[in-house]
């Protein structure tokens, strides 16, 4: 999670053009519902051109092929639902790597930044979208949607991370960010995302991101 600052009267800015900390959850929030949601036909020019070549090349067969390793499949839908859900924010900032497996967690993100100045300014941010490994999942197309979802689920937080305000009353509620993350913002991007991944005349990848356990994290940590 990023470090929240001390509160003071912070005017938030549009999201037409995203900037470094300086947004609402909730404005950011519906810039991807409202991406995500609109149709082929009315996307603008870079989401409409890479769908269109994803669905030419037929690049879903990649998840049930033994052709393309894991770590490759991994990085090239990045790429792809950055551009498709998030207007290609993230690249620039993120690495996405696959690691060994691990007993405590199927994925994680972390977010280093260098903040100055005032109101803030982000001088430095790397993040880093770690995803385990699942090698006791044999069937290549079950493994890589799994980690498709866990995929979706850190670029979530990220993207999150990276453009909404650290002001502490902006984050802290369940309403906004909740502390470990996955409140009303994160869970109504997640929401939307997946529905569009799901969608049979589109990308027809039923991935999950986890929503109701991750719900209850959060939950449990504001008893």
């Amino acid at each position: 999670m990023a470090p929240l600052l001390p509160q003071k009267h912070y005017n938030h800015l549009d999201v037409s053009e995203l900037t470094k900390i300086r947004h609402s959850l909730a404005d950011l929030a519906r810039k991807v519902q409202h991406e995500t949601t609109r149709r082929e036909k009315n996307l603008s020019h870079n989401p409409r051109s890479v769908l269109a070549e994803y669905k030419r090349q037929q690049i879903w067969k990649r998840l049930s092929s033994n052709k393309f390793r894991d770590e490759d499949v991994m990085k090239f839908y990045f790429d792809f639902f950055d551009e498709l859900f998030n207007c290609s924010s993230l690249k620039k900032y993120c690495k996405v790597k696959l690691s060994s497996p691990s007993t405590e967690n199927e994925a994680e993100m972390k977010c280093r930044a260098l903040i100055w100045s005032w109101p803030p300014k982000v001088q430095l941010v790397s993040i880093v979208i770690r995803i385990f490994k699942r090698d006791d999942i044999t069937d290549n197309m079950t493994r890589r949607i799994f980690c498709l979802g866990r995929l979706l689920h850190e670029m979530t937080h990220a993207f999150l991370e990276l453009y909404s305000c650290w002001y502490t009353l902006c984050r802290e509620f369940l309403q906004h960010l909740g502390p470990a993350g996955h409140g009303f913002a994160w869970q109504d991007i997640a929401h939307t995302v997946e529905k569009a991944a799901d969608n049979p005349n589109s990308l027809n990848i039923p991935v999950q991101l986890g929503r109701y356990d991750s719900l209850l994290v959060d939950l449990d940590e504001i008893k």
